[in-house]
């Protein structure tokens, strides 16, 4: 069952569905107005911020449109596995028919999940995932295709604003325990051009043990409209072919 986002290569994405930051509930003229960060040190404080308040759309904010895209593709196929699985789990058995009581079971347990799902699908269809628009989407074992994934995407008007909301009503729906994410310094901070890299530091204590350690990650940056923003890691050059001396 898919439960949360992960994109795998991208700490930071990891650390945002580690914490599921839900955010506060604020007009929605207040979120449709991109904050310009000046610095890459201000967007990434904000980013601090915005993990240890589990503000779900400060967090969304201070991403690149590249990687707002990319997190809501995944959030989206999460969102409509979960509604293909719930809206399908009530098929008829045979089994139904001679015991009532179990038949009687079966939709109240489907009744309950469609209660529990009602706000995730209500978010869906506010962003135009609704499930007519939805219903034709290439799948394979109720999951979106790269096919399906990409056409679903073009559904969203605002890639931004879903992550943020699916973020904050997923919170809601499947809590997990309050926990705040570590707060990381920035350092080594290099500019180059529109382009911008550093390194992420935070300390954390050793389970069970009296000791603390440093965890460090890379961290970058892209200029977009004037401001900062977080961006994914860039690709490593592949390395080049060598030919072996016989």
């Amino acid at each position: 069952m898919i439960r949360s986002v992960t994109l795998a290569g991208l700490l930071l994405l990891a650390a945002l569905a580690a914490c599921a930051v839900a955010g506060d509930d604020k007009d929605d003229k207040d979120k449709g107005k991109p904050k310009v960060y000046k610095t890459p040190q201000e967007v990434f404080d904000a980013l601090q911020t915005a993990l240890q308040k589990r503000d779900a759309h400060l967090l969304v904010g201070t991403l690149t449109p590249e990687f707002q895209k990319t997190i809501a593709a995944q959030m989206l196929t999460s969102a409509i596995y979960r509604r293909d699985d719930v809206q399908g789990e009530l098929v008829k058995d045979k089994k139904d028919k001679d015991d009532k009581d179990r038949a009687k079971e079966r939709e109240k347990k489907h009744q309950e999940r469609l209660k529990k799902y009602k706000p995730l699908f209500d978010v869906m269809d506010k962003h135009g995932l609704t499930e007519k628009a939805t219903k034709d989407l290439e799948r394979k074992n109720l999951t979106l295709t790269p096919k399906g994934q990409a056409a679903a995407l073009k559904l969203l008007k605002d890639p931004a604003a879903f992550a943020g909301d699916y973020l904050s009503v997923m919170d809601k729906i499947d809590p997990v325990p309050e926990e705040a994410a570590p707060k990381e310094k920035l350092t080594d901070v290099k500019i180059d051009g529109d382009r911008a890299t550093g390194t992420a530091v935070a300390t954390v204590r050793v389970k069970g043990k009296d000791k603390e350690i440093e965890n460090k990650r890379p961290v970058e940056f892209a200029k977009v409209d004037g401001g900062w923003r977080i961006a994914p890691a860039r690709d490593a050059e592949a390395p080049k072919d060598k030919k072996k001396d016989k």
